[in-house]
């Protein structure tokens, strides 16, 4: 908001900015470093906590240094290349079945021979964020997202699920024990052609998960979170699976924070449990981590952008603006405001 001593960067330049927009990344680096110097300066006992802890290996040496609760920037790099990981991930986890191909070598009737039942088709980079680089290509816009594709660029290609529930689970990595979080629903939606995160429903979880499909989600997460740890990997990460086919798979690894954190903090701070914030600080310096009880989460959200109108008549139980006013200038794409709802708003969503 920038008041109570909040640095907020829209404050600055008056225009919100679309974060996952990899053109204005080193952009917002330098913005948190010159602040990072700033506070520093002020007060030689500060350290950091940097939300996408992938970002802080760009980040000046001096200024890494300051940071804590990093996992090493190797292994990092690994998980943020999608192709890498996706292989490495498919020797213990189920994977959809992909292949890899150019951007001047991806057409409808390409993708059709490589998935011949297949109407809709994943089209991903080797690097995407929040859905940025992640086109959905169909019959109809076929024109519109080859020409959106880098020509020798590298893509992978895997056939759209029609019938699929994509959840996210959030877990932390200690050196002696794993700590599974409760899972959510992602919220998907495709915008401008390309498969974008716009929240989550934690309550709806377990009315649409069979018991079964739970169950394999954990033992599938414990069992990623457990090579991760073989790797040398500490602290928090999410992973996203889709469930079809009577099977859960493997779409990829976040290692950091996620979009969902607050709302699931929320819930531990209702049941006296630490955050997930907390159990990131606690992996780096403890080598087992509190025992976490399977709780309820009886939260979603949406996060609204420009051009998008709130379809829910149910009313917010918290609105999250972060200093955001409508007379701002805005990127395309770029998030304005949070909205938590007690409940679930997944099935109500889907009705409008």
């Amino acid at each position: 908001s920038g008041e109570d001593g909040n640095i907020a960067l829209n404050k600055i330049t008056g225009k919100r900015f679309n974060h996952n927009n990899e053109k204005i990344f080193d952009f917002l680096d330098d913005f948190f470093i010159s602040n990072i110097k700033s506070l520093h300066k002020q007060d030689k006992n500060l350290k950091f906590v940097y939300y996408n802890k992938h970002r802080v290996i760009f980040l000046p040496k001096p200024i890494q240094k300051l940071i804590v609760n990093q996992p090493p920037a190797k292994i990092l790099e690994f998980w943020d290349d999608k192709f890498r990981s996706r292989k490495f991930v498919g020797e213990f986890l189920p994977v959809l079945e992909y292949h890899f191909k150019k951007g001047k070598n991806i057409s409808y009737d390409v993708c059709q021979k490589l998935f011949q039942n297949a109407k809709r088709f994943v089209v991903q980079a080797k690097h995407s964020i929040g859905g940025a680089q992640t086109f959905l290509l169909t019959k109809n816009n076929e024109q519109k997202v080859i020409a959106g594709l880098e020509q020798e660029t590298t893509y992978s290609i895997s056939e759209y699920k029609e019938k699929n529930i994509a959840i996210n689970v959030h877990f932390v990595i200690a050196k002696n024990s794993i700590c599974i979080l409760p899972a959510s629903m992602q919220l998907i939606e495709t915008q401008n052609d390309t498969m974008e995160y716009v929240g989550c429903d934690f309550s709806v979880y377990s009315n649409v998960l069979s018991e079964k499909m739970q169950k394999k989600a954990v033992k599938l997460t414990t069992l990623l979170a457990k090579k991760m740890r073989e790797q040398g990997y500490l602290g928090v990460a999410g992973v996203d699976f889709i469930v079809c086919d009577d099977e859960v798979y493997f779409m990829e690894v976040n290692p950091r924070f996620q979009s969902s954190t607050n709302v699931l903090n929320l819930a531990l701070k209702e049941n006296n449990l630490p955050s997930v914030n907390e159990l990131d600080a606690m992996a780096f310096v403890q080598k087992t981590l509190p025992k976490i009880p399977n709780i309820f989460v009886n939260y979603s959200k949406i996060c609204t952008s420009q051009g998008e109108t709130n379809c829910l008549k149910q009313k917010p139980y918290m609105v999250l603006s972060d200093g955001y006013n409508k007379t701002e200038k805005a990127e395309k794409g770029a998030y304005f405001e949070t909205l938590i709802y007690k409940g679930s708003i997944y099935k109500k969503l889907i009705k409008e």
